[in-house]
């Protein structure tokens, strides 16, 4: 499984605190969405070896981590607005449920989650890292990445810790959706999913 992992510091983790009419004014849930439509859509279809996981840390209650997997989720269209009811329902769901298929949700956070990757290629992407076209990443790879202000300082140390390599996307800072998309190209030129084109 190809796996992104996006550490929102800013989106609330109160459903009611998700406005659908104002997405970017509500902790940048808008990024959330994109993230996960980017990460798990291709055109006219869904990415069945890949899973979506957005760390929130926002208020009131941090941490909650929505887990979405490519191979079981259910009506995700590329729009943020469908895509944010689905987050939002997740995160009014009790913990460990499946309150939509193939969306999951967990009280952990990233250490958690680290832990739980233990024995998976990690990379961490950053702007001073090693250029992404001097990598060749194994199919079966995490990649995680913070939102528009980036990681805190505490969750940078501890990426840099756990990672099997720090990786850049060149010179030009793009946003997290953006960034999910360049990986998947660089991935699918060198392990082509089984939907590929011939």
């Amino acid at each position: 499984m190809r796996e992104f992992v996006l550490i929102h510091n800013h989106a609330p983790t109160d459903p009611d605190a998700v406005r659908l009419k104002d997405l970017p004014g509500s902790g940048r849930f808008d990024l959330a969405c994109r993230f996960v439509t980017q990460t798990l859509l291709y055109s006219h279809g869904v990415r069945t070896d890949t899973v979506a996981h957005l760390v929130l840390n926002g208020p009131p209650n941090p941490p909650v981590t929505i887990t979405v997997n490519g191979s079981r989720v259910r009506r995700l269209y590329p729009d943020e607005r469908t895509t944010a009811v689905h987050l939002r329902r997740a995160l009014a769901a009790d913990p460990d449920t499946e309150p939509h298929p193939g969306i999951f949700v967990r009280r952990i956070g990233l250490e958690e989650l680290l832990e739980e990757k233990k024995g998976a290629k990690i990379y961490y992407l950053a702007e001073d890292g090693t250029d992404i076209t001097e990598i060749d990443p194994e199919p079966d790879s995490v990649f995680i990445l913070g939102d528009h202000e980036g990681p805190t300082e505490e969750q940078d140390e501890l990426l840099r810790r756990k990672a099997h390599a720090t990786v850049s996307l060149g010179p030009v800072p793009y946003h997290a959706d953006q960034c999910v998309v360049i990986v998947h190209n660089h991935l699918d030129r060198r392990h082509p999913p089984d939907y590929a084109s011939p």
